[in-house]
């Protein structure tokens, strides 16, 4: 997961340099945008399931509530 932070961070970083020096920079901030959602899903969903395991999907739990709201699940 912090790689995935420095690597948003990183992409930031160039994209508000590149818009600073007058570039339009269009693409490479779509790519920083893809990243960084990407990103949120894999530590989000990915890893906090991977270390949560089955009590993610339990009644009660903070990942399970939200997930369940979010897709209209029905808790277990």
């Amino acid at each position: 997961m912090a790689a995935l932070i420095i690597g948003c961070d990183a992409l930031i970083d160039w994209c508000s340099w590149l818009l600073d020096e007058g570039y339009r920079g269009e693409m490479e901030c779509t790519v920083a945008k893809i990243f960084g959602s990407e990103s949120l899903k894999e530590s989000a969903i990915d890893l906090f399931m991977k270390t949560h395991g089955g009590r993610s999907f339990l009644h009660g739990h903070i990942f399970g509530d939200k997930r369940s709201r979010v897709s209209g699940s029905v808790h277990l």
